[in-house]
């Protein structure tokens, strides 16, 4: 039986959709996706090599079973077919980040034009999950939707803790 190339988009949005959902506001990297759990029963096997192809999803492989972990493209993706619920706290986000760079000279990382901040003191700042502060930076989200320029993580070693704001934060891209 051949499927439509409609179903077959749909049948992934709704995959991501569902990835999305079940992540909630944890860090992409710590849920795993089995496909054949209850929840993915109407998902398509060939939707998972889909996914995997392009890029929104990586396996795991785990004794005889197949794990996925959403990728930052697939969350993003997904957060967008979903629905806009995510906006409001993307533009908490922004206000908080710009502000530290408007802050007091002691924010600033010394010598090198840009401010920081932690992930754990912008969620007590907020009351925007740690988990989806996380995922917005691992996948710029204020670059592709809010189509500012964003901030990205000190470097991998402070992934998931240290965010580095530029002085160009928020400006038009």
């Amino acid at each position: 039986m051949t499927v439509s190339k409609l179903t077959l988009q749909k049948n992934l949005t709704d995959a991501l959709i569902l990835m999305v959902k079940t992540v909630g506001d944890r860090e992409l990297n710590s849920v795993s996706f089995n496909p054949l759990e209850p929840q993915f029963e109407n998902i398509l096997k060939t939707t998972w090599t889909d996914l995997e192809n392009e890029r929104y999803v990586t396996p795991n492989h785990e004794q005889d079973n197949e794990y996925y972990t959403l990728l930052p493209k697939g969350w993003l993706k997904g957060i967008q077919e979903d629905n806009d619920s995510f906006q409001n706290r993307l533009h908490e986000l922004s206000k908080a980040l710009n502000a530290k760079i408007k802050g007091p000279v002691e924010r600033k990382a010394v010598g090198r034009h840009r401010a920081l901040a932690g992930t754990e003191e912008l969620a007590k700042e907020t009351g925007i999950p740690e988990g989806f502060i996380c995922n917005a930076i691992d996948c710029d989200l204020i670059g592709v939707y809010l189509k500012r320029k964003g901030a990205k993580w000190m470097d991998n070693s402070n992934r998931g803790k240290l965010i580095c704001i530029p002085n160009n934060f928020g400006q038009p891209l």
